[in-house]
Protein backbone atom coordinates (compact mmCIF):
# COMPACT_ATOMS: atom_id res chain seq x y z
CA UNK A 1 0.00 0.00 0.00
CA UNK A 2 3.21 2.18 0.65
CA UNK A 3 5.02 1.91 -2.97
CA UNK A 4 1.73 1.06 -4.92
CA UNK A 5 -1.87 2.61 -5.87
CA UNK A 6 -4.77 1.39 -4.58
CA UNK A 7 -7.08 0.50 -6.92
CA UNK A 8 -11.10 0.35 -6.46
CA UNK A 9 -13.31 -1.15 -9.07
CA UNK A 10 -17.24 0.42 -9.11
CA UNK A 11 -19.19 1.15 -12.24
CA UNK A 12 -20.85 4.34 -13.02
CA UNK A 13 -24.37 4.96 -11.50
CA UNK A 14 -27.54 6.60 -13.00
CA UNK A 15 -30.56 7.17 -11.20
CA UNK A 16 -29.61 4.44 -8.27
CA UNK A 17 -28.63 1.85 -11.52
CA UNK A 18 -25.85 0.55 -12.77
CA UNK A 19 -24.89 2.06 -16.38
CA UNK A 20 -23.00 -0.87 -18.71
CA UNK A 21 -19.02 1.38 -18.07
CA UNK A 22 -17.14 0.75 -15.50
CA UNK A 23 -13.54 2.19 -14.83
CA UNK A 24 -11.03 1.85 -11.88
CA UNK A 25 -9.22 4.50 -10.16
CA UNK A 26 -5.99 4.66 -8.18
CA UNK A 27 -5.79 6.50 -4.79
CA UNK A 28 -2.52 6.90 -3.06
CA UNK A 29 -1.72 5.82 0.81
CA UNK A 30 -2.02 9.12 1.79
CA UNK A 31 -5.66 9.32 0.71
CA UNK A 32 -6.69 5.93 1.68
CA UNK A 33 -5.83 6.47 5.00
CA UNK A 34 -7.32 9.99 5.16
CA UNK A 35 -10.33 8.32 4.10
CA UNK A 36 -10.17 5.38 6.54
CA UNK A 37 -10.01 8.12 9.19
CA UNK A 38 -12.62 9.73 8.23
CA UNK A 39 -14.65 6.22 8.30
CA UNK A 40 -13.31 5.15 11.75
CA UNK A 41 -14.09 8.93 13.26
CA UNK A 42 -18.39 8.66 12.14
CA UNK A 43 -18.26 4.74 13.46
CA UNK A 44 -20.27 3.90 16.82
CA UNK A 45 -19.07 1.76 18.79
CA UNK A 46 -19.45 -2.15 18.29
CA UNK A 47 -20.48 -1.15 14.50
CA UNK A 48 -18.82 -2.13 11.22
CA UNK A 49 -21.03 0.27 9.24
CA UNK A 50 -21.91 3.66 9.94
CA UNK A 51 -25.40 5.79 9.16
CA UNK A 52 -26.02 7.36 5.61
CA UNK A 53 -26.83 10.52 7.84
CA UNK A 54 -23.21 10.05 8.54
CA UNK A 55 -21.82 9.99 5.48
CA UNK A 56 -22.30 13.60 4.69
CA UNK A 57 -20.72 14.73 8.44
CA UNK A 58 -17.21 12.24 7.39
CA UNK A 59 -16.84 13.55 3.96
CA UNK A 60 -17.35 17.08 5.45
CA UNK A 61 -14.53 16.78 7.73
CA UNK A 62 -12.33 14.53 5.52
CA UNK A 63 -12.30 17.55 2.86
CA UNK A 64 -11.83 20.06 5.48
CA UNK A 65 -14.90 22.25 3.57
CA UNK A 66 -18.63 22.24 3.88
CA UNK A 67 -20.55 20.19 0.74
CA UNK A 68 -21.85 22.04 -2.14
CA UNK A 69 -25.34 20.84 -3.66
CA UNK A 70 -23.98 18.77 -6.23
CA UNK A 71 -21.67 16.67 -3.62
CA UNK A 72 -25.14 16.51 -1.76
CA UNK A 73 -27.28 15.21 -4.88
CA UNK A 74 -24.33 12.06 -5.40
CA UNK A 75 -24.23 11.21 -1.89
CA UNK A 76 -28.23 10.70 -1.88
CA UNK A 77 -27.76 8.88 -4.85
CA UNK A 78 -25.45 6.75 -3.65
CA UNK A 79 -27.40 6.10 -0.69
CA UNK A 80 -30.77 5.81 -1.13
CA UNK A 81 -31.07 2.16 -1.68
CA UNK A 82 -29.76 1.41 1.62
CA UNK A 83 -29.47 2.72 5.73
CA UNK A 84 -26.51 1.67 6.45
CA UNK A 85 -22.28 2.37 4.58
CA UNK A 86 -19.94 0.20 4.83
CA UNK A 87 -16.10 0.99 4.11
CA UNK A 88 -15.84 -0.51 0.59
CA UNK A 89 -18.86 1.70 -0.10
CA UNK A 90 -17.81 4.44 1.54
CA UNK A 91 -14.74 4.50 -0.34
CA UNK A 92 -16.34 4.36 -3.61
CA UNK A 93 -18.09 7.27 -2.67
CA UNK A 94 -15.42 9.60 -1.78
CA UNK A 95 -13.36 8.36 -4.29
CA UNK A 96 -16.17 9.43 -6.99
CA UNK A 97 -17.04 12.94 -5.29
CA UNK A 98 -13.25 13.34 -5.10
CA UNK A 99 -13.16 12.86 -8.88
CA UNK A 100 -15.63 14.89 -10.02
CA UNK A 101 -15.62 17.98 -7.88
CA UNK A 102 -12.78 18.67 -6.02
CA UNK A 103 -9.36 18.90 -6.72
CA UNK A 104 -7.89 17.22 -3.85
CA UNK A 105 -4.84 14.92 -4.40
CA UNK A 106 -4.14 13.26 -7.41
CA UNK A 107 -6.47 10.89 -8.42
CA UNK A 108 -5.84 8.11 -11.56
CA UNK A 109 -8.56 6.92 -13.35
CA UNK A 110 -8.49 4.32 -16.20
CA UNK A 111 -9.70 4.01 -18.76
CA UNK A 112 -11.53 0.94 -20.16
CA UNK A 113 -9.72 1.17 -23.41
CA UNK A 114 -6.35 2.10 -25.20
CA UNK A 115 -6.63 6.20 -26.23
CA UNK A 116 -3.55 6.40 -27.29
CA UNK A 117 -1.67 9.03 -24.99
CA UNK A 118 0.59 6.40 -23.38
CA UNK A 119 2.99 7.05 -25.96
CA UNK A 120 3.58 10.41 -24.95
CA UNK A 121 7.11 9.86 -23.85
CA UNK A 122 8.09 8.44 -26.64
CA UNK A 123 7.05 11.92 -28.36
CA UNK A 124 9.09 13.78 -25.92
CA UNK A 125 12.33 11.67 -26.45
CA UNK A 126 11.96 12.01 -30.15
CA UNK A 127 11.97 16.08 -29.61
CA UNK A 128 14.95 15.59 -27.27
CA UNK A 129 17.27 13.40 -29.45
CA UNK A 130 16.01 15.61 -32.46
CA UNK A 131 16.97 19.04 -30.81
CA UNK A 132 19.28 17.90 -27.86
CA UNK A 133 19.84 19.68 -24.81
CA UNK A 134 22.39 22.00 -22.60
CA UNK A 135 24.17 21.37 -19.91
CA UNK A 136 26.47 24.02 -17.98
CA UNK A 137 29.08 22.63 -15.08
CA UNK A 138 30.94 25.09 -13.21
CA UNK A 139 33.73 23.80 -11.30
CA UNK A 140 35.41 26.25 -8.34
CA UNK A 141 38.00 25.18 -5.98
CA UNK A 142 41.82 26.18 -5.74
CA UNK A 143 44.58 25.73 -8.32
CA UNK A 144 46.38 22.25 -8.37
CA UNK A 145 43.19 20.16 -7.04
CA UNK A 146 42.56 18.32 -10.55
CA UNK A 147 39.67 20.07 -11.74
CA UNK A 148 40.63 20.00 -15.29
CA UNK A 149 42.00 16.00 -14.61
CA UNK A 150 38.22 15.66 -13.01
CA UNK A 151 36.20 17.10 -15.78
CA UNK A 152 37.84 14.98 -18.49
CA UNK A 153 37.21 12.07 -16.47
CA UNK A 154 33.90 12.97 -15.96
CA UNK A 155 32.65 13.11 -19.50
CA UNK A 156 35.27 10.90 -20.72
CA UNK A 157 36.99 13.14 -23.17
CA UNK A 158 39.16 16.13 -23.25
CA UNK A 159 36.55 19.37 -22.47
CA UNK A 160 38.14 21.32 -19.68
CA UNK A 161 39.15 24.98 -20.24
CA UNK A 162 42.26 24.51 -19.62
CA UNK A 163 42.94 22.37 -21.66
CA UNK A 164 41.00 23.05 -24.75
CA UNK A 165 42.03 26.62 -24.81
CA UNK A 166 43.94 28.39 -27.60
CA UNK A 167 47.51 28.59 -26.80
CA UNK A 168 48.70 32.79 -27.39
CA UNK A 169 51.99 33.97 -27.14
CA UNK A 170 52.00 35.89 -24.12
CA UNK A 171 52.67 33.59 -20.98
CA UNK A 172 49.24 32.63 -19.09
CA UNK A 173 49.46 33.56 -15.36
CA UNK A 174 47.88 31.10 -12.86
CA UNK A 175 44.25 33.09 -13.17
CA UNK A 176 42.99 36.35 -14.37
CA UNK A 177 39.35 35.70 -15.39
CA UNK A 178 36.46 33.31 -15.38
CA UNK A 179 37.04 31.21 -18.73
CA UNK A 180 33.75 29.00 -20.19
CA UNK A 181 34.08 26.36 -23.34
CA UNK A 182 31.44 24.98 -25.50
CA UNK A 183 31.52 21.09 -26.64
CA UNK A 184 28.61 19.27 -28.27
CA UNK A 185 28.67 15.75 -27.42
CA UNK A 186 26.91 12.70 -28.38
CA UNK A 187 26.22 9.60 -26.75
CA UNK A 188 23.87 6.85 -28.09
CA UNK A 189 22.11 9.17 -30.64
CA UNK A 190 21.66 11.66 -27.71
CA UNK A 191 23.39 15.44 -28.51
CA UNK A 192 24.38 17.43 -25.10
CA UNK A 193 25.58 20.84 -25.69
CA UNK A 194 28.16 21.17 -22.66
CA UNK A 195 29.39 24.40 -21.33
CA UNK A 196 32.73 23.67 -18.74
CA UNK A 197 33.54 27.24 -16.82
CA UNK A 198 36.86 27.20 -14.78
CA UNK A 199 37.67 29.20 -12.06
CA UNK A 200 41.46 29.04 -11.96
CA UNK A 201 43.11 30.68 -9.39
CA UNK A 202 40.36 30.82 -7.01
CA UNK A 203 42.09 31.26 -3.54
CA UNK A 204 45.55 31.21 -4.24
CA UNK A 205 46.41 34.89 -3.17
CA UNK A 206 47.35 35.37 0.66
CA UNK A 207 44.69 37.78 0.72
CA UNK A 208 41.37 35.76 -0.73
CA UNK A 209 39.15 38.03 1.11
CA UNK A 210 36.53 38.19 -1.69
CA UNK A 211 37.52 35.69 -3.78
CA UNK A 212 34.49 34.62 -4.98
CA UNK A 213 32.66 37.42 -6.03
CA UNK A 214 33.41 37.00 -9.65
CA UNK A 215 31.95 33.47 -9.30
CA UNK A 216 28.88 34.90 -7.67
CA UNK A 217 28.77 37.82 -10.27
CA UNK A 218 29.49 35.58 -13.23
CA UNK A 219 26.17 33.02 -12.23
CA UNK A 220 23.96 36.57 -11.60
CA UNK A 221 25.35 37.91 -15.12
CA UNK A 222 24.15 34.72 -16.98
CA UNK A 223 20.65 34.77 -15.22
CA UNK A 224 20.72 38.29 -16.36
CA UNK A 225 21.00 37.61 -19.50
CA UNK A 226 18.41 34.96 -19.39
CA UNK A 227 15.52 37.57 -18.46
CA UNK A 228 16.68 40.23 -20.37
CA UNK A 229 16.02 37.82 -23.25
CA UNK A 230 12.99 36.31 -21.79
CA UNK A 231 11.70 40.05 -21.49
CA UNK A 232 12.07 41.02 -25.15
CA UNK A 233 9.02 41.87 -26.80
CA UNK A 234 10.73 39.53 -29.65
CA UNK A 235 12.12 36.95 -27.89
CA UNK A 236 13.37 33.80 -29.81
CA UNK A 237 11.19 30.85 -29.24
CA UNK A 238 14.44 28.60 -27.79
CA UNK A 239 16.29 31.00 -25.06
CA UNK A 240 19.83 30.55 -25.27
CA UNK A 241 20.65 28.86 -21.63
CA UNK A 242 24.11 29.52 -20.16
CA UNK A 243 22.78 29.62 -16.82
CA UNK A 244 24.83 27.35 -14.33
CA UNK A 245 23.27 24.39 -13.92
CA UNK A 246 25.73 22.53 -11.38
CA UNK A 247 28.53 24.20 -9.80
CA UNK A 248 31.26 21.22 -8.46
CA UNK A 249 32.88 22.82 -4.99
CA UNK A 250 36.94 21.30 -4.76
CA UNK A 251 38.23 20.93 -1.05
CA UNK A 252 41.56 20.72 -0.43
CA UNK A 253 42.13 16.96 1.69
CA UNK A 254 44.06 18.42 4.37
CA UNK A 255 41.98 16.22 6.92
CA UNK A 256 41.29 18.94 9.40
CA UNK A 257 37.86 21.07 8.80
CA UNK A 258 35.96 22.94 6.50
CA UNK A 259 37.73 26.36 6.23
CA UNK A 260 36.38 29.72 6.36
CA UNK A 261 36.91 30.95 2.94
CA UNK A 262 35.27 27.22 1.53
CA UNK A 263 32.16 28.41 3.82
CA UNK A 264 32.25 31.82 2.83
CA UNK A 265 32.07 30.64 -0.75
CA UNK A 266 29.43 27.74 -0.44
CA UNK A 267 27.19 30.24 1.47
CA UNK A 268 27.74 32.45 -1.07
CA UNK A 269 27.40 30.11 -4.32
CA UNK A 270 24.83 28.16 -2.58
CA UNK A 271 22.25 31.39 -3.14
CA UNK A 272 22.78 31.39 -7.48
CA UNK A 273 23.04 27.81 -7.75
CA UNK A 274 23.02 23.90 -7.17
CA UNK A 275 26.33 22.91 -5.46
CA UNK A 276 27.69 19.98 -5.12
CA UNK A 277 31.15 19.54 -2.57
CA UNK A 278 34.06 17.15 -3.69
CA UNK A 279 37.27 16.30 -1.74
CA UNK A 280 39.61 16.36 -4.53
CA UNK A 281 42.86 13.94 -4.39
CA UNK A 282 41.03 11.65 -1.80
CA UNK A 283 43.90 9.26 -2.38
CA UNK A 284 46.19 11.45 -0.80
CA UNK A 285 44.13 10.10 2.68
CA UNK A 286 43.85 6.86 4.00
CA UNK A 287 40.45 5.22 4.16
CA UNK A 288 39.89 6.06 7.63
CA UNK A 289 41.30 9.20 7.34
CA UNK A 290 39.02 9.98 4.28
CA UNK A 291 36.09 8.67 6.18
CA UNK A 292 36.86 10.49 9.73
CA UNK A 293 37.20 14.04 7.29
CA UNK A 294 33.75 13.27 5.16
CA UNK A 295 32.15 13.13 8.67
CA UNK A 296 33.99 16.57 9.84
CA UNK A 297 32.91 18.63 6.53
CA UNK A 298 29.50 17.01 6.89
CA UNK A 299 29.30 18.60 10.61
CA UNK A 300 30.90 21.84 9.87
CA UNK A 301 28.45 22.36 6.67
CA UNK A 302 25.71 21.65 8.64
CA UNK A 303 26.42 23.84 11.52
CA UNK A 304 27.39 26.56 8.37
CA UNK A 305 23.91 25.90 7.35
CA UNK A 306 25.27 24.96 3.94
CA UNK A 307 22.69 22.83 1.81
CA UNK A 308 24.32 20.76 -1.24
CA UNK A 309 22.21 19.09 -3.78
CA UNK A 310 19.71 17.55 -3.73
CA UNK A 311 17.31 19.16 -1.29
CA UNK A 312 14.34 18.82 -0.69
CA UNK A 313 11.13 20.24 -2.24
CA UNK A 314 7.40 20.44 -1.64
CA UNK A 315 6.36 19.14 -5.41
CA UNK A 316 8.65 15.64 -4.16
CA UNK A 317 7.04 12.49 -2.95
CA UNK A 318 7.96 10.35 -0.43
CA UNK A 319 10.07 8.28 -1.79
CA UNK A 320 12.01 11.27 -3.81
CA UNK A 321 12.73 12.63 -0.37
CA UNK A 322 14.64 9.48 0.64
CA UNK A 323 16.33 8.78 -2.48
CA UNK A 324 17.64 12.71 -1.64
CA UNK A 325 18.51 12.08 1.32
CA UNK A 326 20.50 9.22 0.55
CA UNK A 327 22.53 11.04 -2.29
CA UNK A 328 22.93 13.94 0.72
CA UNK A 329 24.38 11.39 2.93
CA UNK A 330 27.45 10.44 0.64
CA UNK A 331 28.48 13.72 0.19
CA UNK A 332 31.10 14.92 0.24
CA UNK A 333 32.20 13.32 -2.08
CA UNK A 334 36.13 11.72 -2.56
CA UNK A 335 37.13 11.67 -5.75
CA UNK A 336 40.05 10.54 -7.93
CA UNK A 337 40.75 11.67 -11.70
CA UNK A 338 42.78 9.24 -13.89
CA UNK A 339 45.90 9.76 -15.60
CA UNK A 340 45.88 6.17 -17.40
CA UNK A 341 44.19 3.64 -19.41
CA UNK A 342 44.36 0.67 -19.71
CA UNK A 343 43.02 -0.67 -23.51
CA UNK A 344 43.01 -4.50 -22.56
CA UNK A 345 40.99 -4.60 -19.54
CA UNK A 346 39.51 -0.84 -20.91
CA UNK A 347 39.75 0.23 -17.29
CA UNK A 348 40.61 3.68 -16.01
CA UNK A 349 43.59 4.28 -12.98
CA UNK A 350 45.04 6.34 -11.42
CA UNK A 351 48.99 5.59 -11.12
CA UNK A 352 51.13 7.13 -8.24
CA UNK A 353 54.11 6.13 -6.82
CA UNK A 354 52.51 4.24 -3.79
CA UNK A 355 49.79 2.31 -6.11
CA UNK A 356 47.34 2.47 -8.72
CA UNK A 357 43.36 3.20 -7.98
CA UNK A 358 40.70 2.11 -10.26
CA UNK A 359 38.41 4.83 -10.69
CA UNK A 360 34.79 3.24 -11.56
CA UNK A 361 35.85 0.35 -8.38
CA UNK A 362 33.25 1.61 -5.51
CA UNK A 363 34.90 0.48 -3.17
CA UNK A 364 38.27 2.80 -4.06
CA UNK A 365 36.47 5.71 -4.87
CA UNK A 366 33.16 7.49 -4.53
CA UNK A 367 33.83 8.92 -8.42
CA UNK A 368 31.14 6.30 -9.85
CA UNK A 369 28.34 7.74 -7.20
CA UNK A 370 29.31 10.97 -8.51
CA UNK A 371 28.75 10.65 -11.79
CA UNK A 372 26.22 8.47 -11.53
CA UNK A 373 24.38 11.05 -9.76
CA UNK A 374 25.35 14.11 -11.92
CA UNK A 375 24.54 12.80 -14.68
CA UNK A 376 22.74 9.50 -14.85
CA UNK A 377 20.59 9.59 -12.22
CA UNK A 378 19.55 13.95 -11.22
CA UNK A 379 20.61 15.88 -14.65
CA UNK A 380 17.32 16.82 -15.16
CA UNK A 381 16.54 18.29 -11.99
CA UNK A 382 20.09 19.90 -11.91
CA UNK A 383 18.12 21.91 -14.70
CA UNK A 384 14.86 22.09 -13.19
CA UNK A 385 16.36 23.47 -9.91
CA UNK A 386 18.03 25.78 -11.75
CA UNK A 387 14.86 27.32 -13.11
CA UNK A 388 12.52 26.55 -10.33
CA UNK A 389 14.33 27.72 -7.57
CA UNK A 390 17.46 29.86 -8.32
CA UNK A 391 16.50 31.73 -11.17
CA UNK A 392 13.02 32.26 -10.06
CA UNK A 393 14.40 33.74 -6.64
CA UNK A 394 17.18 36.31 -9.33
CA UNK A 395 13.85 37.10 -11.04
CA UNK A 396 11.55 38.17 -8.27
CA UNK A 397 14.52 40.09 -6.38
CA UNK A 398 15.46 42.13 -9.65
CA UNK A 399 11.82 42.68 -10.71
CA UNK A 400 10.55 44.02 -7.42
CA UNK A 401 8.92 47.48 -7.46
CA UNK A 402 11.22 49.75 -6.42
CA UNK A 403 9.24 51.45 -3.57
CA UNK A 404 8.52 48.03 -1.82
CA UNK A 405 10.16 47.11 0.89
CA UNK A 406 9.25 43.73 1.47
CA UNK A 407 11.77 41.07 1.17
CA UNK A 408 14.72 43.55 1.84
CA UNK A 409 17.19 43.10 4.79
CA UNK A 410 18.75 46.27 4.64
CA UNK A 411 18.06 49.68 6.33
CA UNK A 412 17.81 52.91 5.85
CA UNK A 413 21.42 53.42 6.74
CA UNK A 414 22.58 50.95 4.51
CA UNK A 415 20.41 52.33 1.72
CA UNK A 416 22.29 55.63 2.40
CA UNK A 417 25.52 54.04 2.61
CA UNK A 418 25.66 50.82 0.32
CA UNK A 419 29.24 50.39 0.77
CA UNK A 420 29.53 50.62 4.22
CA UNK A 421 28.23 46.85 4.85
CA UNK A 422 31.37 45.18 2.58
CA UNK A 423 34.37 44.88 4.23
CA UNK A 424 36.44 43.15 1.16
CA UNK A 425 38.57 45.50 -0.37
CA UNK A 426 37.46 46.84 -3.62
CA UNK A 427 40.54 46.09 -5.57
CA UNK A 428 39.67 42.34 -5.41
CA UNK A 429 36.05 42.77 -6.53
CA UNK A 430 36.85 43.99 -9.77
CA UNK A 431 40.15 41.85 -10.21
CA UNK A 432 38.15 38.59 -11.68
CA UNK A 433 35.18 39.89 -12.37
CA UNK A 434 34.97 39.23 -16.62
CA UNK A 435 34.27 41.79 -18.46
CA UNK A 436 31.37 40.69 -21.33
CA UNK A 437 29.67 42.82 -23.90
CA UNK A 438 27.06 43.13 -21.75
CA UNK A 439 28.94 44.52 -18.67
CA UNK A 440 31.06 47.18 -21.31
CA UNK A 441 27.59 48.47 -22.84
CA UNK A 442 26.62 48.89 -19.37
CA UNK A 443 29.79 50.98 -18.80
CA UNK A 444 29.52 53.20 -21.92
CA UNK A 445 26.16 54.03 -20.88
CA UNK A 446 27.07 54.97 -17.47
CA UNK A 447 29.66 57.20 -18.71
CA UNK A 448 27.53 58.97 -21.16
CA UNK A 449 25.53 59.47 -18.39
CA UNK A 450 26.88 60.97 -15.62
CA UNK A 451 24.10 62.95 -13.54
CA UNK A 452 21.97 59.77 -13.78
CA UNK A 453 24.76 57.55 -12.21
CA UNK A 454 25.07 60.25 -9.30
CA UNK A 455 21.54 60.19 -8.76
CA UNK A 456 21.68 55.79 -8.56
CA UNK A 457 24.77 56.13 -6.07
CA UNK A 458 22.50 56.30 -3.09
CA UNK A 459 20.90 52.81 -3.99
CA UNK A 460 22.63 49.38 -3.27
CA UNK A 461 24.09 48.21 -5.98
CA UNK A 462 23.66 44.52 -5.10
CA UNK A 463 20.34 43.10 -5.42
CA UNK A 464 19.28 46.60 -7.77
CA UNK A 465 16.01 46.97 -9.39
CA UNK A 466 15.61 46.97 -12.73
CA UNK A 467 14.19 49.98 -14.61
CA UNK A 468 10.70 50.55 -15.27
CA UNK A 469 9.61 50.28 -19.17
CA UNK A 470 9.32 54.25 -18.78
CA UNK A 471 12.53 55.31 -18.70
CA UNK A 472 13.20 52.82 -21.74
CA UNK A 473 11.30 54.64 -23.96
CA UNK A 474 12.09 57.59 -26.42
CA UNK A 475 11.62 60.81 -25.13
CA UNK A 476 8.70 62.01 -27.54
CA UNK A 477 6.92 59.34 -26.40
CA UNK A 478 7.60 59.92 -22.66
CA UNK A 479 6.72 63.39 -22.16
CA UNK A 480 3.28 62.66 -24.74
CA UNK A 481 2.66 60.08 -21.67
CA UNK A 482 3.26 62.19 -18.92
CA UNK A 483 1.20 65.07 -20.77
CA UNK A 484 -1.26 62.77 -21.16
CA UNK A 485 -1.93 61.40 -17.46
CA UNK A 486 -1.41 65.48 -16.19
CA UNK A 487 -4.67 66.13 -18.71
CA UNK A 488 -6.23 63.81 -17.07
CA UNK A 489 -5.81 64.89 -14.04
CA UNK A 490 -6.66 68.07 -14.73
CA UNK A 491 -9.80 67.26 -15.90
CA UNK A 492 -10.58 64.57 -12.88
CA UNK A 493 -10.11 67.50 -10.76
CA UNK A 494 -12.10 70.04 -12.54
CA UNK A 495 -15.02 67.34 -12.59
CA UNK A 496 -14.70 66.58 -8.44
Amino acid sequence: LKNKNRWVKFSTMSGGKEEGHKFEIGITAEHFLAIKKAFEGALQEGSQTISTDSVEGAISSMLGISLSEPMFDLILNRTEACNTVDFSKFIQICTEILLQYTQWGSLIKRPAGLAGFESYPKQVERKLVKDGINFNIMVVGQSGLGKSTFINTLFHSVVSARDTQIPSSTPSTPTQSIRSVVHVLEEGGMRVQLTVTDTPGFGDKINNQGCWEPVCAYIDEQHSAYLDSELNIQRPSRIKDTRVHACVYFIEPTGHRLSELDKIAMQQIQKRANIIPVIAKADSLQPKELQLFQNRLRNDMASAEIRPFPQHRSTHSVEEAKEGQTLLDEQPYGVVGQNYFDQKSAKRYRKTRCGVIEIDNPEQCDFVRLQHMLLRLRMYDLKESTQEVHYENYRRENLKPANSGEGSELDEQELQNPMDHFTFEETHAHEFIPQTNASREKQHHQEEKPNQQQQNQSLPQEGGRRKSSLDAMPRNSRSSILNTSSQSQITNSSTV
